[in-house]
């Protein structure tokens, strides 16, 4: 159990790495607005699914 704990948590970590890094990238890209306008109701379907039901 504490090993794939671990797992997961090593998983969550590079995905938010991840996230973080795509998001300063977008940011320094000029076409930053558009990419938000796109990414971040993706965002709030995968993250806070409760907030439409």
């Amino acid at each position: 159990m504490r090993k794939t704990l671990s797992i997961l948590e090593e998983l969550i970590f590079v995905l938010t790495s991840l996230v973080s890094a795509i998001t300063t990238a977008l940011r320094t890209s000029p076409s930053y607005s558009d990419a938000t306008t796109i990414t971040s109701p993706l965002m709030t379907n995968r993250f806070a699914p409760q907030v439409y039901h």
